[in-house]
């Protein structure tokens, strides 16, 4: 919620918590994410203006550990700093639903096309997005990075599945439904996660830590290598 918060909300000098998106079904989600986390909702209604759904909450407590997690009043997307207090792994994850992107690469090489996904990140922070990097590698999750104009991105091509797995965005779950992927085998048990994974939080804001993918602790992760011809591992 905090790294959600980041991407696609602010804090009011007030004391109130602000939320957007423009999902209505990610919206309800959230209300019931908020609710289950004993969280006080203000209101909840469409900003005609912005072309958006918004969440207004109040809890003292919230306001606080958002405000400790380096989020800030007002317009603050350079100002974001690396939060201290709250699971990075999930913190990443609700900046991808906030302020992330899912996309279908293609790639050629050696006379063939390729197909793999793609999870990108911006952030007008540099700090954060360095941040974000170094916490994904520490995940055995590579990324590579891109300085633009309106901003700092991050793009996750290898090991991308793993961050899949715990994106809540409909518009995310439905575009990772039609990416290709020639370099992994997308078994129907891994969308079939994908689709009903749902995290609810306790009251403590901290949160519980997802862990990593199944494959990383033994698991079945549903992600099959294929058969066959070499696919690099990296982007061709």
């Amino acid at each position: 919620m905090c790294g959600l918060i980041a991407a696609d909300g602010h804090l009011e000098s007030n004391g109130c918590i602000a939320l957007a998106q423009k999902d209505r079904r990610f919206i309800d989600w959230l209300v019931e994410f908020v609710r289950n986390g004993n969280i006080k909702i203000s209101s909840v209604f469409f900003d005609r203006s912005a072309g958006v759904w918004k969440i207004k909450m109040r809890d003292k407590d919230f306001y606080s550990y958002l405000l400790s997690n380096g989020v800030r009043t007002g317009k603050k997307s350079y100002l974001l700093k690396p939060p201290i207090r709250c699971d990075p792994l999930w913190y990443i994850v609700g900046f991808i639903d906030g302020d992330g992107w899912i996309e279908q690469v293609k790639k050629k090489a050696n006379g063939k096309t390729y197909y793999y996904l793609r999870i990108g990140i911006k952030t007008k922070s540099r700090e954060l997005r360095d941040w974000m990097r170094q916490v994904l590698h520490s995940l055995g999750i590579i990324t590579s990075k891109a300085d633009k104009k309106d901003g700092y991105e991050i793009h996750i091509d290898r090991n991308a599945w793993i961050v899949a797995l715990y994106l809540q965005n409909p518009a995310h779950k439905e575009r990772l439904s039609r990416i290709e992927d020639d370099r992994i085998k997308v078994s129907s048990y891994l969308m079939n996660r994908i689709f009903t994974y749902a995290f609810l939080p306790t009251r403590d804001h901290g949160r519980e830590t997802p862990g990593l993918h199944a494959g990383y602790n033994g698991g079945d992760s549903g992600i099959r290598t294929r058969k066959g011809e070499a696919i690099p591992q990296t982007p061709p």
